[in-house]
């Protein structure tokens, strides 16, 4: 496969895709670089291997957990100087995990989706009751965060109490809205 450059960035066309794509894939593998294909000389995508999309989407996520810290600090020193501000931890507030009714559900998921679990949690914390999008219906006022390909969901929802307080109300799977018909019956 011969390559051209293309403003510094190596392009193919897409018979070279046709030809062979895992030429196209391990000359970006040994280029340690995407490659522009083209289709009638405009650029129809880019091409990446493996391991350079996973480095890519690890280093966004982490740009994202970054703009949240941000974000999280910008709006703590905003917040009103004139109103006294107090930090309650789980322990203070006499949550204990292990007599929410999410404890169970937690408890069913494997090692990955609570990874994946814990990364929602995080973003709850820290942009509380903004995180996820909005629910209708039965489930108005509550909002959900998703992990598409794993097919979970977890809905919550700002608490009704003085204090801001994120309630989570279910965690599960979305296969046959099960998620979402625990979490109505919750709320009720």
């Amino acid at each position: 496969m011969a390559l051209e450059m293309m403003s510094g960035i190596p392009k193919g066309s897409i018979s070279d895709v046709k030809k062979s794509p895992m030429d196209v894939f391990k000359m970006s593998a040994e280029l340690s670089q995407g490659i522009y294909i083209l289709n009638r000389n405009d650029i129809a995508g880019v091409v990446l291997d493996k391991n350079l999309y996973e480095a890519m989407a690890e280093r966004i996520e982490a740009l994202e957990e970054m703009v949240l810290e941000a974000e999280a600090y910008r709006r703590i020193q905003n917040y009103d100087s004139n109103k006294e501000t107090k930090t309650y931890s789980l322990d203070e507030l006499g949550i204990d995990l292990s007599d929410v009714e999410i404890s169970e559900e937690l408890k069913r998921l494997d090692g990955s989706q609570r990874v994946l679990i814990n990364k929602s949690l995080k973003r709850i914390q820290l942009r509380g009751a903004q995180a996820g999008q909005p629910l209708k219906g039965n489930l108005a006022g509550c909002r959900k965060l998703k992990h598409k390909q794993a097919g979970l969901r977890v809905i919550f929802r700002e608490s009704p109490v003085g204090i801001e307080i994120i309630q989570v109300i279910a965690i599960g799977k979305r296969e046959d809205s099960q998620v979402y018909k625990i979490a109505e019956k919750r709320i009720r």
